[in-house]
């Protein structure tokens, strides 16, 4: 922290000292005030000619990846602070700015439409990464199909694929097991520990749609009575 802080001493536009004095903060005010400083010292360092011009390849750029960790904490900060509509904006304008999303930028934005019910926005958004595989994106499907539609077929062989993905997160969802007492450091895909990252990522979705976590719930049942 001492480092961090004399890092803007000798750089006021070191963004990423105010990333790391975020990430550390004691508070989420405090640190949704430092990463909302940094993005905007980021973007003004940068320049409204760059931002005009690069347009679609940040990330790709390094001089932009302080900028944008800055603004994916800012946006995860609102979001925790359930500030929704004001997360959505700014992960949307991440994805205009870097659409080829090498953050996970869709593996934020997609519960919070789930849960706001901007179903339309959601299958765009799907439509997009619609070869994405990973357990996350299969289980925000299952709730999108089940929302959308029901039950029914469509939504069941979703559901399925995304047990096979990971089987943890439904019972994490569901109340069978329990968080840990820290966030995973890491993951293997299929893992107890990126179940722990859905749920720290997407419940909420599933928790504003309790007809669809008490669908899911019994399906589970079921699940494991037939296994």
């Amino acid at each position: 922290m001492k480092l961090a802080r004399k890092a803007l001493e000798l750089d006021p536009e070191c963004v990423d000292a105010y990333n790391y004095l975020a990430n550390n903060a004691d508070s989420l005010e405090n640190a949704m005030q430092l990463f909302q400083k940094g993005m905007n010292i980021g973007r003004q360092a940068l320049g409204e000619d760059y931002f005009a011009e690069n347009t679609g390849y940040f990330w790709g750029l390094h001089e932009t990846r302080p900028y944008m960790r800055a603004k994916e904490g800012y946006a995860r900060t609102l979001a925790m602070s359930e500030r929704y509509d004001e997360a959505i904006f700014e992960y949307r304008e991440m994805l205009v700015l870097n659409p080829m999303d090498n953050q996970g930028i869709r593996f934020l934005l997609a519960p919070l439409l789930l849960q706001r019910n901007f179903f339309r926005e959601y299958n765009d958004l799907f439509s997009n990464f619609n070869d994405d595989t990973s357990s996350s994106w299969l289980y925000n499907r299952t709730l999108y199909l089940y929302l959308k539609f029901g039950g029914v077929a469509r939504t069941m062989t979703a559901l399925r694929k995304a047990i096979d993905a990971n089987p943890y997160i439904v019972e994490l969802l569901i109340g069978e097991k329990e968080l840990p007492d820290a966030p995973p450091g890491y993951y293997q895909i299929g893992s107890f520990e990126e179940a722990v990252i859905y749920f720290e990522e997407s419940a909420a979705a599933w928790y504003a749609h309790e007809k669809a976590l008490h669908w899911l719930a019994e399906y589970w049942e079921r699940h494991t009575k037939m296994n």
